[in-house]
C-alpha cells in the first residue's frame, strides 16, 4: 500500500509538473508570436504607407528635368522657361500642373516676373505687398539650395536659384491636381482592394484619423487572434498617411514640407484582415499542437499508471488464485492420502469422496470463472453483443437461484431473501447471463459484506419499471465499500482493501464479469453504498441495481418454448 500511494504521488506530481511545463511554455509562446505578429503586421502598414509615399516620389520625379534646367540650362531665364512652359505646361506632356512660373531678381526683390503661357505672355508686377504676402522670404538659403511651401489653398510654391546669378525662380504647382491625376490611378494600380482619398490637415483633426509623418505604427497595433478567427477583429478599415510633395532622392527619405493626407480605406475589411486571420490560425494551430503533445504526455503517464496498476492487480490475482487453488489441492491430497493409506474407515468413505467432489467443484468453479473471464475479454474487444436470448419463465428461474444461493448462504450463516412478485411472468432474455450477474452479485455479498462469523441479510428483488426495463437490486445490510473503492470494484482482479488484508476468498472477477454481462445484456449496472432506501434515508450496507431491457413476449408463439 505505501508503495502504491507513493506511486500516486509520483504520477500525480509529474502530471502536475506537465501541466506547469505546459502552462509556462504557452505563455511564452503566446508572447514570443504576439510580438513577432504585430511586427509582422507593422510590416504589412508600413509596406502600404511605404508603396504610397515611392508612388508618390515616383510621380513627381517626371518633373525633375524641369528643376534642373530651370536652375541649370544656359541662357536668359525668361527663354529658358518659356522653352520649359512648352515642355511641361497646361498643353505640355504633363497637364495643370502649375499656374505660372514667375523669377525675381534678389537685387530688386519688388520687382516679379511671371510668365502664363504664350498666350498671356509676360508680365511684370512691381507691388511690394503683393510680394511680400508671398509665403517664403529672401534669404540667404533659398539661393543656395531652394525652399518649398504649401500656401494651403490647393498650391504649393517651389522657389530655387535660377540659371542667371541672383535670379530666382517660383513655380506654383498644383497639388490637388498632382495627387488627383497622376498619384491616385498609380496607387489604384498597386492597392486594387485599397480606395485612396485626400484630404487637408483640417480634415484628418476632425474625423480623428490616425496618422504620423515618420513611420510609427508598432506602438498601436494589437494582435487579438480569437476576435481574428471569430470574423471581431478590430483592427482598422482605414490609416492616414502623409504623403510629401518632395522626396530625397539620395536619401530616399521623404522631405518635410508640402503634401496632402491620405485615408488610404481597405475595401475588404480590416487593413490587414487576411493577414490577421493567417496569423491567428497559425497561433492556434500551434497552440492546438503545444496541447496534443503535452496531451500525449499526460497519456502516456497515465496510461503507464494503468499498466503498472494492471501489472499490480495481476501479482495480486496471481497470489490470491494460487491461495485459492492451494486450499481445494491440499484438501483432496489429505483426503486421498488418508483413503489410499487405509486409515479412514468405511463408514467415513462417502464424506471423504463428498469432500473431495466439493473441492473439485470449487477448483472447477475458480477455472471457469477464469475462462469466462479471458473470453469476456475478446467478446468485448470484438464489440459482440449476447446473442443467446430465449424465452425465460421468471418462477421456475428464481426457485432454482433461491435454492442454490440460499445453501451457499447457509454455510456462511447468512440469510438470503428473494422477492420477484413485481416481475411479469416472463420475457425475451439471456437466462444464462442474468443468472451469472445475481449469482455473482449474491456471492460477493456473502463473502465480503460481513466478517465469517457475523450474521447478516441478503435481499434480491426483481421488478418491472415501466415501460420497458427490469430492475433487479442485490442489497445486504454489511459493512458497505468505501467512496474511493467504489470507482474500482468493476476493474478485473480487484479487490478491495478489507478483502486483501483479510485474505478472503475471491479471484476479484466477479463484479467484473457481472458489469460486462449487463453491458451485453444492453443494460447497466451500478452500485450504492450506503444503501438509499425508499423513504430517501440512508442505511449501511451497499445495493447492487442492475437494469436490462424488457422484451416481452407473446404468450401464444412461445408456450411452446416455457414448456420445453
Amino acid at each position: 500500500m505505501r508503495n502504491k500511494r507513493i506511486g500516486r504521488i509520483r504520477s500525480g506530481l509529474l502530471i502536475a509538473s506537465i501541466v506547469v511545463m505546459l502552462s509556462v511554455i504557452g505563455t511564452l509562446q503566446h508572447r514570443w508570436f504576439k510580438r513577432a505578429a504585430v511586427g509582422e503586421l507593422a510590416r504589412s502598414y508600413r509596406s502600404i504607407y511605404t508603396l504610397v509615399i515611392r508612388t508618390a516620389a515616383r510621380e513627381f520625379q517626371r518633373f525633375n528635368p524641369l528643376f534642373d534646367a530651370l536652375q541649370s540650362e544656359h541662357g536668359a531665364i525668361e527663354a529658358t522657361v518659356e522653352k520649359q512652359w512648352l515642355l511641361y505646361g497646361p498643353k505640355g506632356a504633363v497637364v495643370e500642373l502649375f499656374d505660372s512660373i514667375s523669377w525675381l531678381d534678389t537685387a530688386a526683390p519688388q520687382e516679379l516676373h511671371s510668365y502664363q503661357g504664350p498666350e498671356a505672355g509676360w508680365s511684370l508686377i512691381h507691388d511690394p505687398l503683393f510680394v511680400a504676402s508671398l509665403p517664403f522670404s529672401v534669404s540667404g538659403d533659398i539661393l543656395k539650395e531652394g525652399m518649398a511651401f504649401d500656401d494651403y489653398q490647393g498650391n504649393s510654391w517651389f522657389v530655387m536659384p535660377g540659371n542667371e546669378k541672383g535670379r530666382l525662380v517660383m513655380i506654383r504647382f498644383n497639388n490637388d491636381a498632382f495627387f488627383s491625376k497622376h498619384v491616385e490611378p498609380a496607387i489604384a494600380l498597386a492597392l486594387p482592394e485599397f480606395r485612396i482619398s485626400w484630404m487637408d490637415f483640417e480634415e484628418m483633426r476632425k474625423r480623428n484619423l490616425p496618422f504620423k509623418f515618420n513611420w510609427g505604427w508598432d506602438d498601436r497595433i494589437s494582435f487579438r487572434p480569437f476576435e481574428s478567427l471569430l470574423g471581431f477583429s478590430k483592427a482598422p478599415r482605414e490609416i492616414g498617411i502623409f504623403v510629401p510633395l518632395v522626396y530625397d532622392r539620395e536619401d530616399q527619405h521623404p522631405d518635410p514640407g508640402p503634401g496632402r493626407f491620405a485615408v488610404i480605406e481597405s475595401l475588404n475589411g480590416p487593413v490587414t484582415g487576411d493577414l490577421e486571420y493567417t496569423l491567428a490560425m497559425n497561433w492556434f494551430l500551434g497552440m492546438l499542437l503545444l496541447a496534443g503533445v503535452g496531451g500525449g504526455f499526460i497519456v502516456l503517464v497515465l496510461q503507464m499508471k494503468r499498466l503498472s496498476l494492471l501489472r499490480s492487480q495481476e501479482r495480486e490475482f496471481v497470489a490470491s488464485i494460487s491461495h485459492e487453488l492451494r486450499t481445494p489441492l491440499s484438501v483432496i491430497r489429505s483426503a486421498a492420502d488418508n483413503l489410499s493409506s487405509g486409515i479412514v474407515p468405511p463408514e467415513r468413505f462417502d464424506t471423504y469422496c463428498s469432500l473431495i467432489s466439493g473441492q473439485v467443484d470449487r477448483l472447477g468453479g475458480m477455472i471457469e470463472e477464469v475462462l469466462l473471464y479471458s473470453g469476456m475479454e475478446s467478446r468485448l474487444a470484438a464489440g459482440r453483443r449476447q446473442n443467446s436470448e430465449r424465452p425465460l419463465l421468471f418462477a421456475p428461474f428464481f426457485q432454482e437461484l433461491e435454492h442454490e444461493l440460499s445453501q451457499l448462504a447457509s454455510e456462511y450463516g447468512k440469510n438470503l431473501e428473494l422477492r420477484s412478485s413485481g416481475l411479469p411472468r416472463g420475457a425475451v432474455t439471456d437466462s444464462e447471463a442474468l443468472a451469472m450477474i445475481i449469482r455473482n452479485l449474491v456471492i460477493n455479498a456473502v463473502y465480503h459484506a460481513w466478517k465469517r462469523e457475523e450474521e447478516g441479510t441478503v435481499i434480491v428483488t426483481a421488478r418491472l419499471q415501466v415501460p420497458r426495463s427490469l430492475v433487479f437490486t442485490v442489497e445486504d445490510d454489511g459493512r458497505g465499500i468505501e467512496p474511493k473503492e467504489q470507482r474500482r470494484i468493476f476493474d478485473p482482479f480487484y479487490r478491495d482493501k478489507i478483502s486483501r488484508e483479510a485474505q478472503e476468498q475471491g479471484s476479484g472477477l466477479g463484479l467484473f464479469l457481472a458489469s460486462k454481462r449487463a453491458l451485453l445484456l444492453g443494460g447497466t449496472l451500478r452500485v450504492e453504498s450506503p444503501r438509499i432506501l425508499i423513504d430517501g434515508r440512508k442505511a449501511s450496507g451497499t445495493k447492487f441495481v442492475l437494469v436490462i431491457p424488457w422484451v416481452p413476449y407473446e404468450e401464444e408463439e412461445d408456450e411452446q418454448h416455457f414448456n420445453h
